[in-house]
């Protein structure tokens, strides 16, 4: 049997003892045993790679790029491949890999990791890796929940209806509206930001756990990037009136006949007021008046999806996060300003909220 010993000083082997301790990853660990391993000298290569249920060939080439570094541990204990163009797998192990990750849905890239080297006695770092898995079409992303009463086809054809709605107010000089409530509360709200590499440069808020809110009932022109809204106490049926006031106040004098105001179909919306309001004289000849009459369509059930009001929602909150605010006060202001400037959000609106809607088929998104 053949015993081939690294020589060690006792200096490096107490070094990579150290080093052992501190590591992460566990790949690394494991090539800086196998090399206090064979500096013992009592176990043969064979022996300690039937031990780390690896083949000799991986030991003798750990060995020997541990030999070639010259003591660059740093260098040396980084994994082996890249992940780059000069992939160490077959075009037939990534095929197998990609059918494992898109089969699947892996929160940790070192299931992956271990996947490939349990597998293929291949070892990635997880930078190596997100290359690999880059190049092989994959992105790290959150998935998209989805209703579970959602009906696909129910969508499909609401969705027709308002390309025809469309096609309509575009021929009558009218307006479509995506309305919906929001609730921002007086919390420190964290979003992802480009910040320097390493734990010690994540940046830090301070977090703020209140409970005030803001009520703010709006009304989104997708063509536009307009809004009309409303802070109120609370969203019940006569703060659904006034909003529909406030647009035809909005609109006096425009030549727009109709406003169609599309709505989910939560009890308030349907309400006894809100209809009674909707069919009365003062809605119904707001014409005479010079104002739009006010239309509700409604979306179908289960889809938060189709309603692009949504988007404009998750825009505002991104620009009001990453943001401590010490009082309930301060916070409300920062939502105030953030109205007051918004032709200044224009542009950046267009490129968020999109004429195109999501529709979820079988667990998947498609773009319509």
């Amino acid at each position: 049997m053949v015993y081939s010993k690294v020589q060690l000083s006792e200096e490096t082997r107490l070094a990579l003892i150290e080093l052992e301790k501190r590591v992460l990853n566990k790949y690394a660990s494991l090539k800086i045993k196998i090399i206090l391993a064979l500096n013992t000298g009592k176990l043969s290569q064979k022996e300690i790679a039937e031990f780390c249920l690896l083949d000799e060939d991986t030991v003798t080439k750990i060995k020997q790029d541990f030999l070639n570094n010259n003591g660059d541990f740093d260098d040396w204990i980084d994994t082996d491949y890249t992940g780059g163009n000069n992939s160490k797998l077959t075009k037939e192990q990534e095929t197998e890999i990609s059918r494992f990750v898109e089969d699947n849905m892996f929160t940790s890239s070192a299931i992956i990791q271990d996947h490939i080297f349990n597998k293929y006695r291949i070892f990635y770092s997880i930078s190596g890796l997100v290359k690999l898995l880059h190049r092989l079409g994959f992105s790290y992303k959150k998935p998209v929940l989805v209703p579970d009463k959602l009906d696909p086809k129910s969508q499909e054809d609401w969705l027709e209806e308002y390309y025809q709605l469309e096609i309509q107010a575009k021929l009558n000089n009218e307006i479509i509206l995506f309305g919906d409530a929001c609730h921002p509360t007086h919390n420190t709200i964290a979003q992802g930001c480009w910040q320097k590499i390493g734990k010690d440069n994540t940046k830090e808020i301070k977090a703020k756990s209140g409970r005030d809110r803001v009520n703010i009932l709006g009304l989104y022109d997708l063509h536009n990037q307009d809004v009309i809204t409303n802070q109120c106490e609370s969203v019940n049926a006569q703060s659904i009136v006034d909003i529909c006031k406030k647009t035809q106040l909005k609109y006096t004098d425009q030549n727009i006949p109709t406003v169609h105001i599309i709505l989910d179909n939560a009890k308030v919306h349907k309400s006894n007021i809100v209809n009674d309001w909707l069919k009365s004289e003062e809605n119904q000849e707001a014409n005479q008046r010079g104002q739009p009459i006010i239309k509700f369509k409604f979306l179908t059930t289960y889809s938060p999806n189709l309603n692009k009001i949504e988007q404009f929602w998750k825009y505002m909150k991104k620009h009001i996060a990453n943001k401590f605010y010490p009082t309930f006060k301060e916070f409300k202001q920062a939502i105030d300003d953030f109205f007051e400037n918004l032709p200044e959000h224009k542009f950046a609106l267009m490129k968020f909220i999109t004429n195109k809607f999501h529709l979820f088929k079988g667990g998947k998104v498609s773009t319509s």
